[in-house]
Formats: C-alpha cells, structure tokens, sequence
C-alpha cells in the first residue's frame, strides 16, 4: 500500500513538473 502512495506521489510530481516546464 506504502508503495501505491509513494508511485501515485511520484506521478503527481512528475505531471506537476511537465506542467510547469510546459507553461515557461
């Protein structure tokens, strides 16, 4: 279960990063 959170936290912040490298 501590894994699920850890790769769904992980995509959060790989898809919040795209955005942000998309938006600049």
């Amino acid at each position: 279960m501590v894994n699920l959170m850890l790769y769904v936290q992980l995509r959060e912040l790989k898809h919040g990063l795209k955005s942000s490298s998309g938006m600049v």
